[in-house]
């Protein structure tokens, strides 16, 4: 058969398993020495290609040893190193455990605003935004000390509810000042560390709220946005909006 690429050196007594369009030779006796490599052979290529298993606990050099395919492992078992007889057992996974692309961030920004995943409301013109109070505390130092220090006027609404109302309710945290979508750019801001599709109708009142919200960050992913975006014709506009 015509082979293509690096085939194994000249050995005996190795073993031998197919596992999908590939044959898998491991080991065996060169006449000199008992080796400890493996080789597999692309029958669709007809391409041999030296594998690496040197990752992990790895069999000593050996021949007369069984070896056979099990799901997507190569399982080995015993064989001879020249001294003794072996008893030991061996896997080495022949196809690559598939990790799913991170997710993290994506799933962080489905608390925003999920009422049954909050545990903190905001009224901002007149509309209610939930959200987590642990991850606005550690995002934001604003926010820590508006929710769980009590110093700010925010947390004394919060926490002093009037007598009739039940112990585990907390009145929304009314934010003025600031609007509706672009608090909303806030909370994507502090969940993900990223902001996105953000024109400059936000963008510019985003700026001026990260700057009440002390966060440095986001106030230099906006400054980036608007440089991009200014131009001869909005410049007046954007100028006047950063002065109101």
């Amino acid at each position: 058969m015509p082979c293509r690429g690096t085939p194994p050196s000249p050995r005996y007594f190795h073993s031998c398993c197919l596992y999908g369009n590939k044959m898998y030779a491991y080991g065996g006796y060169s006449g000199s020495e008992r080796l400890a490599d493996m080789y597999a052979y692309d029958f669709e290529t007809n391409h041999w290609s030296e594998v690496d298993c040197t990752n992990g606990d790895c069999p000593s050099g050996r021949s007369s040893l069984v070896a056979q395919v099990y799901e997507n492992s190569l399982y080995i078992f015993g064989g001879y190193n020249g001294v003794h007889v072996l008893n030991d057992f061996y896997k080495f996974r022949l196809k690559p455990v598939s990790v799913p692309p991170p997710a993290l961030v994506q799933d962080l920004q489905k608390l925003i605003n999920r009422p049954e995943l909050c545990d903190v409301t905001f009224l901002v013109e007149g509309k209610e935004i939930h959200a987590n109070r642990a991850i606005l505390a550690v995002r934001s130092e604003y926010f820590k000390v508006m929710l769980f220090s009590g110093g700010m006027r925010e947390s004394i609404q919060m926490t002093c509810g009037g007598s009739d109302m039940d112990s585990d309710y907390s009145p929304p945290i009314e934010l003025k000042d600031v609007s509706h979508p672009v608090f909303l750019k806030v909370l994507e801001y502090l969940y993900t560390d990223s902001i996105c599709d953000t024109s400059l109708e936000v963008g510019v009142p985003l700026l001026i709220a990260s700057e009440r919200f002390m966060l440095d960050r986001l106030k230099a992913l906006c400054e980036d946005n608007i440089r991009r975006e200014i131009s001869v014709e909005n410049v007046i506009g954007i100028f006047i909006a950063s002065h109101r």
